[in-house]
């Protein structure tokens, strides 16, 4: 059987995210290490990438379709380790931060040029999630980005 509309989204949305690599153009390195759904946040495997779908929304048509919205959260873990000078440390951080979020819309923006299936790509927040305290020894941060992709199937449908 064919996969929902949805999951092919998803999928294509992956496969996007994974590509976020300074050899493809992007600032950061941050999708070599892609994770559907959020799991465990272990600081032994940062930089990682997760993706998570939200609870869609759906608003009938009087054309017979299914209007969606789908909510994403994607959320980049970034570590640095401390060294003598903490305002130079704390200054790379912020940089590599922004950076991230760049990279996280830029795709996003190529993910909506790229796919037919998709009505729309909206970037709806973004920014740095917690940012480490560094009195207590912490050198890890996430971004998260929140979004929302709409798109149409036949009422009732999720194949088509």
């Amino acid at each position: 059987m064919n996969p929902s509309i949805r999951q092919t989204l998803l999928e294509k949305l992956e496969e996007v995210l994974s590509g976020i690599r300074k050899s493809n153009g992007f600032h950061s390195d941050i999708g070599t290490a892609l994770v559907l759904a959020e799991g465990k946040r272990d600081l032994e495997e940062l930089p990682a990438l997760w993706l998570t779908p939200g609870t869609e929304e759906c608003e009938n048509t009087r054309y017979g379709e299914d209007s969606l919205t789908l909510p994403l959260t994607i959320r980049a873990g970034l570590r640095y380790s401390l060294h003598d000078a903490p305002e130079l440390q704390e200054r790379a951080m912020a940089t590599a931060a922004e950076n991230v979020l760049a990279d996280i819309r830029q795709a996003l923006g190529q993910f909506e040029e790229e796919n037919e299936t998709a009505d729309s790509v909206r970037y709806v927040s973004g920014g740095v999630e917690d940012w480490p305290d560094w009195s207590q020894g912490e050198a890890s941060l996430t971004v998260s980005v929140q979004a929302e992709i709409l798109y149409s199937t036949a009422r009732n449908n999720p194949y088509g």
